[in-house]
């Protein structure tokens, strides 16, 4: 979000938007993060926070009375519970945590047709808005 940026040292204006500054927008994601962890303890809590504001996540673990992310899920925006659940699904599937028996190998599609994938690989399609990019 622009103000977020700007807290981190982005600038962002009519003539200039920093976030699209690779460099420097990682730079300051980092930073984000940092603190984001620094306060909330939790890496589940600070991926909230990040896609939803560390408000929302406050506001969550104050009606929830927890900081398990399992348990305060639900008095967190829907997308902002999804991002995380998205976060967690593209990571078991980037490490190749596939169940027993299924296969070790995965495509992630992006609107892939299931028939131009390989031999012994599957397709694990992630629908839905997910962008863990820009501020």
């Amino acid at each position: 979000m622009p103000e977020t940026a700007k807290q981190f040292g982005l600038e962002v204006s009519r003539w200039n938007d920093e976030r699209t500054d690779y460099f420097r927008s990682t730079h300051a994601a980092a930073k984000f993060l940092s603190n984001l962890y620094h306060d909330l303890q939790d890496w589940l809590l600070v991926i909230a926070a990040y896609n939803g504001g560390p408000g929302n996540v406050k506001s969550a673990i104050k009606k929830s009375g927890s900081t398990n992310f399992w348990t305060l899920q639900h008095h967190l925006p829907l997308e902002s519970k999804m991002h995380v659940k998205k976060f967690i699904a593209t990571h078991y599937i980037m490490e190749d945590k596939a169940a027993p028996g299924e296969s070790k190998r995965a495509v992630v599609s992006a609107g892939m047709k299931k028939d131009t994938v390989e031999a012994g690989m599957s397709v694990q399609e992630i629908a839905g808005k997910f962008n863990s990019g820009v501020m």
